[in-house]
């Protein structure tokens, strides 16, 4: 995997040397990937689970000389070798279902999409749309909890800190707008919004929050304490006004939309609530549209192209070790083509010279792995001088 690791970060170097690579601005997504299983593989994961503990306990028993090793599961990645990304992944729960041929591989679903299999993380500049970062999880870890991983992948990639950080609203989240604070980045993330059950009713806007004293005051002056302890499921702290104040007011059919207030007027307030505030503060509505707009054809464009010219949404190998390598490739492979494309046209010879000290390196094996990626032959064209 090193090996891969450094083939990726000298293309890279190499972008950023010929000035594709600006650094201000940066996307972030996420991809689900079809693992190499297939639904009649699954099996409850304690059967999977069992099954590679009891292969680990015949593998520590002396066996004699005779006496061949079980082929069966001689070739299916093992659980217990955790992938080694700093995001944990979910919880294995009684009622969850492992592939028995590829047991890192998780199920997901995703609006309309159900995968089995891996999701791959990435980083990509906003000029030219070069990949910075990548990393390959499996697909039971949420987008929303990488991107701290990811954004100090970037920097380490590239010694720089971006201004701009761009992503959908599944990295929406109170800890994702602190951590971009703390780093003094430019979030232009929007966030889910419940929608109110009665829309006549006075909106949250009317009402003033305190943060000094911590309580709301509504439009009438009267206000509203908080009366719970611990945030609830959504992380949200309740507010309540007296049911006896609400009944006694003039506007208490305006404000309950039509509704008596027999329990009092009601609202939640998220915890951080201020960061949220600040992300929605950070840009104009212009700016903010034009920044998800470019999203929309740098990064989706790069899984798009991915999928379309190398088979990005199929796994080829099982475990998530190959896996890595092969999201690795890919990302390099669309980042060398970008080089080729749009570099200077006279090269001095170093790009090439650092593909063929690499390629030298590479065991005959990931050798192959290259060839079906296609990526021998975008490192011919560094030869010939072709796009």
């Amino acid at each position: 995997l090193e090996v891969f690791e450094e083939f990726f970060q000298v293309v890279l170097t190499q972008c950023m040397e010929a000035g594709l690579v600006d650094g201000q601005t940066v996307h972030l997504d996420s991809s689900l990937i079809q693992g190499d299983v297939s639904v009649d593989s699954l099996k409850p994961a304690f059967a999977v689970l069992a099954r590679q503990t009891f292969q680990r306990l015949e593998d520590a028993c002396p066996r004699p000389k005779d006496q061949a090793p079980d082929s069966s599961v001689a070739d299916v990645p093992e659980l217990s070798d955790q992938p080694d990304h700093a995001v944990a992944s979910a919880p294995i729960n009684a009622k969850d279902r492992l592939s028995s041929t590829d047991p890192q591989a998780r199920c997901r679903k995703k609006r309309s999409q159900k995968v089995i299999g891996y999701q791959e993380h990435r980083v990509t500049d906003d000029a030219y749309g070069i990949i910075t970062a990548s990393e390959t999880t499996d697909a039971s870890i949420h987008e929303g909890r990488t991107l701290g991983m990811m954004l100090d992948q970037h920097k380490a990639n590239t010694d720089s800190s971006p201004v701009h950080a761009v992503a959908d609203k599944a990295y929406g989240t109170v800890e994702n707008y602190q951590y971009l604070q703390e780093q003094q980045i430019t979030p232009c993330i929007p966030h889910k919004e419940h929608a109110a059950k009665n829309k006549k009713a006075y909106p949250k806007s009317k009402f003033m929050y305190i943060a000094d004293s911590d309580y709301y005051v509504c439009p009438v002056g009267e206000i509203l304490r908080c009366t719970s302890n611990e945030p609830n499921q959504q992380g949200q702290l309740i507010y309540h006004a007296k049911a006896s104040v609400c009944r006694s007011c003039e506007q208490c059919e305006a404000c309950f939309g039509g509704q008596k207030g027999v329990q009092g007027k009601r609202i939640s307030r998220h915890c951080g609530q201020e960061y949220v505030d600040w992300a929605d503060t950070c840009l104009s509505k212009a700016q903010r549209r034009q920044l998800l707009g470019r999203r929309k054809s740098v990064v989706e464009g790069s899984f798009g192209d991915a999928a379309t010219h190398h088979g990005f949404k199929r796994s080829r190998w099982r475990g998530w070790l190959r896996m890595k390598i092969q999201n690795r490739l890919i990302a390099t492979l669309q980042n060398l083509r970008k080089l080729m494309k749009y570099g200077p046209r006279r090269r001095s010879g170093t790009t090439v010279t650092a593909l063929n000290t690499l390629f030298s390196a590479i065991p005959s094996s990931p050798i192959v792995l290259c060839r079906r990626l296609g990526l021998l032959r975008c490192y011919i064209c560094a030869f010939s001088g072709t796009k």
